[in-house]
Order: structure tokens, then sequence, then C-alpha cells
């Protein structure tokens, strides 16, 4: 893995990234570019968890060749968490690659924890998504550049245009608050306090 991320550096040749999966390889990335600095942002588990569903409930339906090259990946995410539909879910259960809320809302917990348990805290910078546009002049003293250099154009344009799914309407907002705490309550209680109001 090194010498493949030590190549793939030397031919990509990128002064910044921002390629999610990579978070896979954070234990790697830290060791071999010790001067690196790091932005995690971190949404609400709630609106990504939505997201989540939504995105699989809408390749499901388009049967999209591009989603299912993602498969695999959607599977290493979810499937080590062995969890089984729960009642308030079972017909979310019938959807192809569907995996239960606490499989996913666990993957999100795992996700931000392994970043914050593995960069050092002063190569780190941790923001809440929908912060970001406001914490501009933040990321520009982390990462010591002219905040006027920083392109904001392309901020948040991959967000879906509608959502097959509601959450909340689909989900006892009982069953999903449990959920939440459950699996990710220390996250949440430090960086989105008022889920838990």
């Amino acid at each position: 893995m090194d010498s493949l991320l030590l190549a793939r550096d030397k031919r990509l040749q990128l002064e910044m990234e921002a390629s999610h999966p990579l978070h896979h390889m954070v234990s790697y990335l830290v060791r071999l570019f010790p001067d690196a600095k790091f932005i995690l942002t971190i949404r609400n588990p709630y609106a990504w968890l939505s997201s989540e569903i939504n995105q699989g409930v809408r390749n499901f339906v388009l049967e999209d060749r591009v989603y299912r090259l993602w498969a695999t990946l959607r599977d290493y995410r979810y499937s080590r968490y062995q969890f089984e539909f729960q009642k308030p879910e079972q017909s979310f259960a019938s959807i192809d690659s569907a995996y239960p809320i606490a499989s996913l809302l666990s993957y999100w917990r795992d996700h931000n924890q392994s970043v914050i348990d593995t960069v050092p805290s002063k190569q780190l910078l941790i923001l809440r998504t929908t912060e970001i546009k406001a914490k501009i002049p933040d990321i520009a003293k982390f990462l010591s550049i002219d905040p006027e250099t920083i392109d904001r154009s392309k901020s948040q344009s991959g967000a879906a245009s509608e959502n097959p799914l509601d959450l909340r309407e689909t989900f006892p907002n009982d069953f999903l608050q449990e959920q939440m705490q459950l699996h990710c309550g220390g996250l949440v209680k430090t960086f989105f306090p008022e889920l838990l109001a």
C-alpha cells in the first residue's frame, strides 16, 4: 500500500485532494505524508443517512450501471456490522443492496472516528458540512493560504435535486433517535448536540 500511494502521489502531483474513499487509507497517509494537513467535513447523521438511503433507492430503481460499480465498496462499508433489520425498517429491507440503519450509522461513526483518532490534532481541522462556506477564513488560516484562492463555486455541487424517500416519514422518529444515540451518540454529543435536545 505504501508503494501504491507514493506512486499515485508522484503521478498525480496534487496540491490537495478531496476523495472520501481515502479515509480508508488515513493511517498510511498520515505516516507517508507527515507534513500533510487534513480537513474532516462531518455531516449531520440524519442528513447523511437520508442522502445515503436515497442514493441507494434512486439507483436501485434506475438500475444505474455506474452505481453497480460502487456496490463492492458499499458492501465493504456496511456488511461488516452484521445487524439485522428491525421491525420499523422491514419495508426498507426489500430494496436491493439495502442495509439496516444500525449498519449505516455504525459506518458513519467509524468513518469519522477513525480520522479523528488517527490524524494528529495539529494537522486536523474538523468542520460541520453546513459551516464550510462560513468557515472559509478558518480553512485558509489552517492551510496558511489566502482565502481568496479558495474556489467556492463548486460548494455542495453534488446535492441531489429530489429524494424519493423522506426519512422521517418512512421510519418512526423515536426509532431513528434511538438508533442514532445507540450507534453514534458520542460523536453526535460532540458535534451535533442539538440533535439530542
